[in-house]
């Protein structure tokens, strides 16, 4: 069984990446939630330096923040990220009157 961590948005970019030096010994499997939620830069950093699939829970909120870390900010999306998605692609569907199209 692989461990993860879930920095709860309490961390910026920097010390996140220092946290993943810390425990890159310790092969785990997931990070979440290793920036604040609206710090897209800073989570993609994250996933890009710090050696450890990141996974976005506060950061999809609505549309248009899926479509922003789905394209590069995180590996994967929190049970309740994904059931937020889903309200989120509902809202824009019925808004727009045909589904969205994700390109990634």
């Amino acid at each position: 069984m692989k461990l993860r961590i879930d920095a709860n948005m309490l961390y910026d970019a920097e010390t996140s990446l220092k946290l993943c030096k810390m425990v890159k010994p310790f092969d785990l499997q997931l990070f979440e939630q290793p920036a604040p939620k609206d710090d897209l830069a800073g989570l993609a950093r994250v996933r890009r330096e710090g050696g450890i699939p990141v996974m976005a829970d506060e950061s999809v909120y609505d549309y248009r923040s899926l479509l922003a870390v789905i394209k590069r900010c995180a590996d994967s999306l929190s049970s309740a990220s994904k059931q937020q998605a889903n309200l989120a692609c509902i809202a824009h569907a019925r808004h727009r009157r045909r589904p969205p199209v994700f390109r990634v």
